[in-house]
């Protein structure tokens, strides 16, 4: 899935910044986006785009065009938002979405969701709720679009959040919950951690010889009744045994008839 990431204006967007300066937008907008980005590439199949530039404010017809060249499946524009001249503070704050106020029934489906889990997860105690918009980026983007104001530059307790790092991954988490509810992605299987590589010893008279050959390669020693329950590493150093009963990728087993040719076979192999 294609998905673009719109963080709105630019740090030197005139007017776009807190009244007493503590802000600039952008500053917001893009940082959600890069935290936005990071939690959507741990799904399947996803890929994500940037309309916006840190070097320059972008216009906002080169923004739809690369969006729509790129044939992205999904855009969402993010934002914090102002009321009143921009230059005060006052009481007006809150969260709300957008979506085009044209024939946009996928638009309007991901803005209610991305609505919907923003109050979720920030726990904002003003939902302005999901609203249509004759905006830009909404209309000219050829499918769904939705455009998000997470809080107000103009409201103090919401300016606050907006420079809260904590706030700004809690608005990400929430846009990428919306995006994966919606269009029904699948996380990633991480592989569990697994040691590149670990000794198994057969006795505890192998232990000295096997200490050695960890100092050498870093790595550690492990019974050999813990390595046949589990896979310790990937590749196993059998020192003393076989490797017979043992779980592993690859083994190189160093043992002899007694411990005496184990150790010269160890020695042989650090050399």
């Amino acid at each position: 899935m294609k998905i673009v990431l719109d963080g709105g204006h630019h740090p030197e967007t005139a007017g776009k910044r807190a009244p007493d300066d503590s802000l600039r937008e952008a500053q917001f907008n893009f940082q959600v986006a890069e935290y936005t980005r990071e939690e959507l590439l741990t799904y399947e199949g996803v890929q994500v785009l940037f309309t916006h530039d840190y070097g320059r404010d972008v216009p906002l017809v080169e923004r739809t065009n690369k969006a729509n060249e790129w044939d992205g499946d999904i855009l969402v524009s993010i934002h914090a938002n102002a009321f009143g001249d921009g230059k005060t503070f006052n009481n007006v704050r809150g969260i709300e979405t957008y979506s085009w106020n044209g024939p946009s029934p996928n638009g309007d489906r991901l803005a209610i969701e991305i609505q919907r889990k923003m109050m979720e997860f920030t726990k904002h105690p003003s939902n302005r709720g999901h609203k249509q918009a004759d905006f830009h980026m909404l209309r000219e983007f050829k499918r769904a679009a939705a455009l998000v104001e997470c809080g107000f530059m103009t409201n103090r307790e919401d300016l606050a959040l907006l420079k809260s790092d904590t706030y700004r991954k809690t608005c990400a988490k929430a846009i990428t919950a919306a995006i994966v509810g919606v269009y029904n992605l699948t996380k990633i299987k991480e592989e569990p951690f697994m040691l590149e590589r670990a000794i198994v010893i057969n006795s505890a008279a192998d232990y000295p010889v096997a200490e050695f050959l960890a100092r050498f390669l870093k790595s550690p020693i492990h019974p050999r009744k813990n390595a046949e329950e589990t896979q310790v590493a990937k590749e196993i150093f059998v020192v003393g045994g076989t490797q017979a009963g043992l779980k592993g990728t690859n083994f190189i087993v160093l043992s002899g008839e007694n411990r005496f040719e184990t150790a010269a076979k160890v020695k042989a192999y650090i050399g």
